[in-house]
């Protein structure tokens, strides 16, 4: 893996990894950069370390302490306060090699390969990322979200269907706000009808 720190991402203080044409394919990478992302850094070490995809997990994990790394050695950050903004999976190139069937015939076979970005950026000790609850989930995902948003940071995210990028569809701050308006009407009313029922 190679470490890399642009001018960009340094004036922000953000700490970069780039592992770059890992032996997996971007599929199966990609379950657990999306896993770690928006958690903070010991979480996403927590929820690495125990998943069942080992492989992945494995190589998403070591590009996560790179980055922390990086974040102590280089900018002098706060390992309490990172947090994983962003994560994303690349294509890389595959491997041709050669499948030997029955009566001499071949069959040709692609070995792919990855490439892994991961930032780890230093927040406020009261940012709501920071924030990360183990039983209703929904609640934190939307103030992680909500903060990121504030912060005026892409989230770039890995197209399940294609080999190129493609900007995340996350929802602006007033529509949150808007769905949690909604929510709340619903639930009053549904407290209303429940009041007339038992008179």
């Amino acid at each position: 893996a190679t470490a890399d720190a642009d001018g960009a991402a340094a004036a922000r203080r953000v700490a970069v990894c780039k592992a770059r044409t890992l032996r997996i394919s971007p599929y199966k990478l990609n379950l657990l950069a999306t896993q770690a992302r928006l958690l903070p850094y010991h979480e996403a070490v927590v929820q690495l370390t125990f998943s069942p995809k080992q492989k992945a997990a494995r190589l998403v994990l070591n590009a996560l302490n790179s980055a922390r790394a990086n974040a102590e050695n280089q900018l002098g950050l706060d390992p309490a306060r990172l947090v994983v903004t962003h994560s994303w999976v690349g294509k890389g190139g595959d491997l041709k090699r050669v499948r030997h069937h029955a009566r001499g015939h071949r069959a040709r076979q692609r070995k792919r390969r990855s490439h892994l970005t991961i930032e780890l950026t230093e927040v406020a000790a009261d940012d709501p990322r920071l924030l990360f609850y183990r039983g209703n989930r929904r609640k934190p995902i939307r103030q992680r979200q909500e903060a990121h948003q504030r912060s005026k940071e892409p989230l770039h995210a890995w197209s399940a269907r294609g080999h190129a990028y493609r900007p995340p569809k996350i929802a602006t701050v007033q529509q949150l706000e808007r769905k949690l308006e909604r929510e709340q009407r619903e639930q009053r009313r549904r407290l209303q009808q429940q009041k007339q029922h038992e008179l």
